[in-house]
């Protein structure tokens, strides 16, 4: 059985109506991979010819062509799980460093570890969620499967949630 075309499979995981950043309103809503996650993390992945590729990296490819050889796909939304082109940006691994300490993304130094600490749950650029829905998941008996397409994240998600190895800082009523 051949599988449908890329860009078929591409856009039917993708929301056009996601948050818009507010460091950056001008660049108005993101697009939010709403399918897979790369290992349990913000960005999104699609399988192409057996290989998993991030999603925010295809999505340049289908709109601008090839990455050069040793560039990252950067985004001006702060926001990985994020696919819109126009929030995309090439650059180098260290100007994808840089953007992030400047951006106060990246924690450096000894404030790192306060950096990170503001960035729990709903404060992520990433988060899809909020500390509301993660209750009302936590309070639901469905199936993981149900849980991700009803919130709009992966089933990987909801069950870290319900395992209680992410979100952990919300307490169950």
């Amino acid at each position: 059985m051949k599988a449908a075309p890329l860009e078929q499979r591409f856009w039917k995981w993708v929301d056009i109506h996601g948050p818009i950043p507010e460091h950056r309103p001008d660049l108005g809503p993101c697009w939010v991979w709403i399918g897979h996650r790369f290992h349990g993390k913000q960005y999104g992945q699609i399988t192409i010819n057996h290989k998993a590729k991030k999603a925010h990296r295809v999505s340049w490819e289908i709109h601008f062509g090839k990455i050069p050889v040793g560039m990252c796909v950067c985004h001006k939304c702060d926001n990985p799980s994020c696919i819109r082109p126009d929030h995309l940006f090439l650059g180098t691994t260290q100007e994808n460093t840089r953007d992030m300490i400047n951006k106060g993304r990246k924690p450096s130094g000894k404030d790192s570890v306060k950096n990170r600490r503001s960035y729990k749950g709903s404060n992520h650029p990433g988060a899809i969620l909020n500390e509301q829905k993660v209750l009302e998941i936590l309070n639901r008996s469905e199936s993981y499967s149900f849980l991700a397409k009803e919130y709009g994240v992966s089933k990987p998600l909801i069950a870290s949630i319900k395992q209680r190895r992410s979100w952990t800082h919300v307490e169950i009523s």
